[in-house]
């Protein structure tokens, strides 16, 4: 199984055997990025900050969602930029 960087929290939707080795099949869906980024800048608001990048990247995953994308997972926001052009 190739490695790959995975974002979390992360939901496991499959579980296979290859070679004897147990795999997994992680997905950041767009759905839970913008929930946890929502939740994150909740927290960071009741710690005093304020920072630009939570607020414009809940916007990106609400409008990707919104777009159609919500059940892909966060490599869909690269098409979703796309789209947009």
């Amino acid at each position: 199984m190739t490695s790959r960087p995975a974002s979390y929290p992360v939901a496991v939707v499959g579980v296979g055997n290859m070679g004897g080795a147990m795999a997994a099949r992680l997905l950041a869906r767009m759905t839970l990025l913008e929930k946890d980024t929502r939740l994150a800048q909740q927290a960071a608001q009741e710690a005093g900050y304020t920072g630009p990048l939570g607020a414009a990247a809940a916007q990106v995953f609400a409008r990707a969602s919104a777009a159609g994308l919500a059940d892909l997972d966060d490599a869909a926001v690269l098409r979703w930029l796309e789209m947009r052009q």
